[in-house]
């Protein structure tokens, strides 16, 4: 007997403030992750996320942000610290 093994899924990386207003235009949840490069709270809660990527990827949306790296991301959401969630 074959067992198939369910790819996991895993948090959605955006790169701008575009995509951002494209999760939220879908009409399902969004809940993002804010963190940067170096942060070790943010790479303990990395796995965490991708659990809640893959549990909830039927019904809402989870994404990843790098502050560092999507110009204005900070200051629109008024990130202070990483890693901060905002759903």
């Amino acid at each position: 007997m074959i067992f198939k093994r369910n790819k996991r899924i895993r948090a959605t990386r955006v790169g701008s403030l575009d995509e951002i207003d494209e999760l939220a235009a879908s009409g399902q949840p969004v809940l993002i992750d804010f963190w940067q490069t170096g942060c070790q709270p943010c790479r303990t809660m990395d796995g965490i996320v991708d659990e809640l990527a893959n549990e909830y990827r039927e019904t809402a949306h989870v994404a990843k942000v790098d502050v560092r790296s999507v110009p204005g991301a900070a200051q629109r959401f008024a990130i202070r610290s990483t890693p901060t969630f905002v759903l």
